[in-house]
């Protein structure tokens, strides 16, 4: 009979299997990951992982997923002693760098649903799902910002997450071979040209 799990200790199993699961599917992509792979990664048989998941399919999408969205917390907690808008937006930065340099399997699984989504509807859907999180995710964090007076309160929180997103996104594919010295001077005109419209007006207006 199949084992009994109660709900926590489902997800926490689900989430052994995606953690090892996921280094797997980073390193050799879905078609070239065996199911034996996955035994050999997880230390379960092939029963113990598809009782919790329907199909290797499944578990590469809730990897990529998972490993997606991984790093919300930790930069959410780079920016909370920020106090002005120069300082958060480096913040901001300067975590997402730092947390892809020590998760390169997150470049890898962006660079794998880039490539299937061109052909795969599905995985339209899961980039779409997957970026309205992170969306979500920054315009919270904007909010945040803006409640504590370090971010100008008549921007669109929901409208500058997209231009902030699409912003890191495109700063750390140019930066992620650097180290971190050498990312933020690269980055920096970049950084300040933002606080022109992330700072609160008297701010912007001194410079400060």
């Amino acid at each position: 009979m199949p084992a009994k799990f109660s709900e926590t200790e489902a997800k926490q199993r689900r989430e052994e299997i995606l953690e090892a699961a996921g280094g797997v599917f980073a390193r050799k992509g879905f078609e070239a990951t065996t199911v034996r792979d996955l035994e050999e990664a997880t230390g379960l048989s092939r029963g113990g992982i598809f009782f919790h998941f329907p199909s290797k399919e499944e578990i590469y999408k809730a990897a990529i997923q998972r490993c997606s969205l991984a790093g919300a917390p930790f930069v959410a907690s780079r920016v909370q002693g920020a106090t002005t808008a120069p300082e958060a937006l480096l913040a901001v930065f300067n975590a997402v760098h730092e947390w892809h340099r020590e998760h390169p399997e997150a470049m890898a699984f962006f660079q794998q649903i880039t490539m299937r989504k061109e052909t795969d509807p599905e995985f339209v859907e899961l980039d779409a799902d997957i970026s309205a999180s992170m969306n979500r995710f920054i315009a919270g964090q904007i909010r945040e910002l803006q409640g504590r007076g370090v971010f100008d309160e008549a921007i669109d929180a929901d409208g500058a997450a997209l231009l902030m997103h699409g912003v890191l996104d495109h700063l750390i594919s140019e930066t992620l071979g650097m180290d971190p010295e050498q990312a933020e001077e690269h980055v920096r005109p970049m950084l300040d040209a933002l606080t022109n419209g992330f700072a609160p007006r008297a701010a912007a207006s001194t410079g400060s």
